[in-house]
């Protein structure tokens, strides 16, 4: 999925670059550039297991606190 995404991004962009280009004086393919490339960053990072707030090392320290609670 990430990849197929990937793809779509480095084809449609530069088509829409052109489009602009070819239209009008206002860049508005900075728009869509950078609200799919960060939609394309999220999605990599998940891809690739990333996650800087709650990654692995945050989801043990959570279990292990769920775990030395009496009442749990």
């Amino acid at each position: 999925g990430f990849y197929g995404n990937l793809v779509s991004y480095c084809v449609v962009i530069p088509v829409l670059a052109y489009i602009n280009y070819k239209t009008t004086s206002f860049t508005w393919v900075i728009f869509p550039a950078l609200g799919w490339g960060f939609g394309l960053l999220g999605h990599g990072l998940k891809a690739y297991g990333y996650n800087p707030l709650f990654g692995k090392n945050w989801e043990e320290k959570k279990i292990r606190e769920f775990m030395e609670k009496d009442n749990f």
